[in-house]
């Protein structure tokens, strides 16, 4: 690809000749700025913003939180709240929604956050969206239906397995005197003959021309069964419920059948530190093979559970043991005492230990123990209980070494805290107990500078991430007191790489540009500047040729623009599988977009480091513009001898592993009275609309008036979806294709044939 090269200077300065050798006073800067914001509370409840500067998004990085606080929660105004079940389904929906509208913005949250994995999933609708995402249709119908009814609608699962080659759980909801068919897994629901509003069970069941009209898989997207099989699975739902069946379940007695009540609250004393990153460092839950429950639970898909989550993200609980204030954190003292900083023991020949319990709201995959001590000669030992103390696993243990002192360091990590898991009782949290030898001598033994530092897992989207602007933040916890709570956020700000579209589809051309500023005190001359599609040290994908800026002086910056067709492309991203075939793919989540300047490192620098940068940005999946059944082609008289065509056109476009669509944007519709002909279609043409947006999955509707003076008998009226191709859509074998439906119309009959 040779892309377009633009180049400016503020304030422009070119210097053209021989190639001058830089001086170590000139400093190509590109790095992003690194912001925090600490915010000191002293009350259980309290609001502070943030303002968020630059030309770019800013990057999240991640956020600390000290305590002491009991059950704190943090909320940005105007974000998804994830305190619990209710709070999250109010954060969904809008003031002035119809009760149908609310329905359908919680089906897309549903439809857009979770991925399939195989495998049986977290019951516990409000974990399973905070920590997991992902499973089988059963836990997308599980958390479909906990935010329904928590906002005000009833709902049960479908899951029609009687005479079924599959089971697959579907969801119903009741709004509008009736009972309402989705399917959050596999993305769909049906409208009713009227084009507007979704069908009932019971009129599915009567006109099974509803599901078969509404079915656009078939070769659309990745994760599906057999078309066949789809029919099959809809049309037993509806007439199931419909002839009494019994094939749907109350909602309530499907939630922890399996997997204990969550304790979401996040609880710190002191000095315990909370870290919640938005990054992943590869913690997560893959030793699956120390939970003998979920190896019973998990006889089907446990491979494809076995995998790497594609969404998450990593944190540490920080537990350090103070021994001038370990009364105020959660340790019990066997025999101890505390002197001069550190834990000894209180007498000769008698037992000594200290319990610490590590207590999180997030899945641990591994907990780091640090401590230092010395000991008599008798062994000290360091061990583990994932179930409440009933049980104990050595970690580590000292050699005896007779009656003379030793001192003793310990740096080790283990990943037995992956015994506790979505089916414990006490999730997420372990013991950790140290026994201190029973010696005759209290001071030559001690212990001192314990630090345990578990590792957490989460989904980041249940963080509140700073936007651009006034970002207004709510704190709350349980604890009394106005001693000091600390809050930190971290980001980055002014990546210097400016996006001509902020949200591309594919097939979408964006304009580049990067800022460079030269830092220094000495003009920069000949300075290369190249960008990547990816991290270059992990397969990033070069866009255009090597760039060079002529001339940049001291405190000048260059900007270099380059044309950029955008394609979804993540060198390191993840596995998803196949809901039908079980076959893997990439699953893609986001680019990154990386500049880099000097970038063979030819010129001196006061600073080597801050010569690149990255931005992350999502590239949207196509358009699915559909328009395949007549019954979506509607006529209606009028006076004057006219009559309005309206045509329902869907953008069915939520397809991925993990779903990233984006509406469709001035979609044409034109209508023709007989065939159109490619490459003359401006004839025989009734009229055109525009739609300006078809959000993902839904309708968007066109409408022309055609006057039929003069016309008679029966007429072939054609319409066309984006008949210029100036949308990339997704089912396109090639370009210059197009959606068309046929409807014939009998213009003698008084009121058309709708």
């Amino acid at each position: 690809m040779n892309p377009r090269i633009f180049l400016y200077m503020l304030p422009v300065m070119l210097v053209s000749g021989m190639a001058g050798i830089l001086s170590a006073a000139a400093d190509l800067a590109l790095a992003p700025r690194a912001m925090s914001h600490t915010e000191e509370i002293r009350s259980g409840s309290a609001e502070f913003t943030i303002d968020v500067a630059g030309k770019t998004p800013p990057v999240n990085v991640g956020i600390t939180i000290e305590g002491p606080a009991q059950n704190a929660r943090l909320t940005l105004e105007g974000a998804l709240d994830f305190s619990s079940i209710d709070a999250l389904a109010r954060s969904i929906v809008r003031p002035g929604m119809s009760d149908e509208e609310q329905v359908r913005a919680i089906f897309y949250f549903a439809a857009q956050n979770l991925y399939d994995r195989g495998g049986n999933g977290c019951d516990d609708p409000l974990e399973y969206v905070s920590l997991w995402g992902f499973s089988w249709c059963g836990n997308y119908a599980l958390l479909l239906n906990a935010l329904w009814q928590s906002a005000g609608f009833p709902a049960v699962f479908l899951n029609p397995v009687i005479g079924m080659p599959v089971g697959h759980t579907i969801s119903a909801v009741f709004y509008d005197d009736q009972w309402h068919m989705y399917d959050a897994r596999l993305r769909g629901y049906f409208l009713n003959r009227d084009n507007r509003t979704v069908a009932s069970l019971v009129e599915l069941d009567r006109d099974n021309d509803l599901i078969l009209r509404g079915l656009d898989y078939e070769g659309r997207l990745q994760n599906h069964w057999p078309f066949s099989t789809i029919i099959y699975t809809y049309m037993n739902a509806a007439s199931d419920w419909y002839d009494g069946y019994n094939a749907h379940y109350d909602n309530k007695k499907l939630f922890n059948t399996r997997c204990p009540s969550w304790d979401n609250s996040v609880d710190l004393h002191y000095g315990e530190t909370l870290d919640l990153t938005w990054d992943k460092s590869g913690k997560w839950w893959s030793r699956k093979d120390l939970s003998p429950q979920w190896i019973k639970e998990h006889r089907e898909g446990r491979e494809a559970m076995t995998l790497e989550p594609l969404i998450y993200a990593n944190g540490t609980l920080t537990c350090t043991l103070d021994p001038a204030r370990i009364k105020e954190q959660p340790a019990e003292l066997n025999g101890i005492r505390v002197k001069n900083g550190a834990f000894i023991p209180k007498k000769a020949g008698q037992a000594a230990s200290i319990v610490y319990r590590i207590r999180t709201p997030y899945f641990i995959p591994s907990l780091r123990v640090q401590m230092a001590g010395k000991t008599d000669g008798s062994p000290v030992n360091v061990k583990i209980s994932t179930d409440e103390g009933k049980n104990w696993t050595m970690l580590w243990q000292s050699q005896p070494n007779g009656k003379k002192s030793k001192k003793f360091e310990i740096d080790l990590t283990t990943e037995e805290t992956q015994r506790v898991t979505w089916y414990s009782e006490n999730k997420y949290g372990c013991l950790l107990r140290v026994a201190m030898p029973r010696g005759g001598d209290p001071a030559k033994v001690s212990l001192r500078n314990v630090t345990l530092t578990a590792d957490l897992f989460y989904r980041p989207m249940t963080l509140p991430a700073l936007r651009p602007g006034v970002n207004r933040l709510v704190w709350r916890d349980d604890s009394r007191g106005r001693h000091k709570r600390r809050v930190t956020f971290r980001w980055l700000e002014d990546t210097n790489v400016l996006l001509s579209s902020d949200d591309p589809a594919e097939d979408d051309r964006v304009e580049i540009t990067a800022l460079v500023t030269n830092s220094g005190s000495t003009r920069a001359e000949n300075v290369k500047v190249r960008f990547f599609d990816g991290d270059p040290a992990k397969g990033g994908r070069q866009i255009g040729e090597d760039f060079t800026v002529t001339s940049v002086g001291p405190g000048e910056t260059a900007k270099v623009s380059t044309s950029w067709n955008a394609l979804q492309y993540q060198p390191d991203a993840g596995t998803g599988v196949s809901i039908g075939s079980g076959i893997e793919h990439k699953a893609y989540l986001r680019n990154t977009i990386y500049v880099i300047a000097d970038p063979d490192n030819e010129l001196a620098e006061t600073d080597e480091t801050n010569n690149r940068t990255s931005r992350p940005l999502v590239v949207y999946n196509k358009a699915e513009l559909v328009l395949k059944d007549p019954s979506f082609i509607t006529f209606s008289r009028r006076e004057g001898g006219k009559v309005t065509i309206t045509a329902l056109v869907r953008n069915q476009n939520l397809y991925g592993h993990i779903t990233r669509a984006r509406e469709a944007r001035d979609v044409r519709v034109r209508f023709y009275d007989g065939q159109p002909v490619y490459g003359r279609l401006d004839e025989h043409m009734i009229g055109e609309a525009v739609i300006p947006s078809i959000a993902p999955g839904e309708f968007g509707v066109a409408r022309v008036d055609w006057d039929v003076s003069g016309l008679s008998g029966e007429r072939q009226v054609f319409v066309a979806v984006d008949p210029l191709d100036e949308i990339p859509e997704h089912w396109q074998s090639r370009r210059g294709a197009y959606s068309l439906a046929k409807k014939e119309i009998d213009l003698s009959m008084e009121e058309p044939e709708q």
